[in-house]
């Protein structure tokens, strides 16, 4: 498998393992984040501006890579491109503890 898509609920751990296979089997990781943003007081993420969104067309088009995040809407631009899935689950309660422990690492308690 050369394209890979690991993908969970937001605090799932997909990133986190989209890197440890990444350094694992030598693949470029392409985190979502790094593409598209969530805006206050939505709950669906988009591109983060139209260089963003040519940047992600543009990295979807190379011939190898692990695509790590949570999966939206978008999700059918890159769906052509995979050869391998790793879902991940959890449950809500022990996601929404990941993404609060986020929040204050990045936020402060301020959150």
């Amino acid at each position: 498998m050369q394209r890979i898509l690991v993908f969970g609920g937001p605090g799932a751990g997909s990133s986190t393992l989209g890197l440890e296979l990444s350094t694992r089997i030598d693949l470029p990781l392409l985190d979502i984040a790094d593409f598209f943003s969530i805006p206050p007081k939505e709950f669906h993420a988009r591109p983060q501006s139209p260089e963003e969104e040519q940047k992600f067309q543009d990295a979807l088009g190379s011939k190898r890579w692990i695509l790590a995040g949570s999966i939206a809407s978008w999700n059918s631009q890159a769906e052509p491109f995979f050869d391998g899935v790793i879902y991940l689950q959890l449950r809500r309660t022990l996601r929404l503890k990941r993404l609060r422990e986020r929040e204050i690492e990045r936020l402060g308690e301020i959150v």
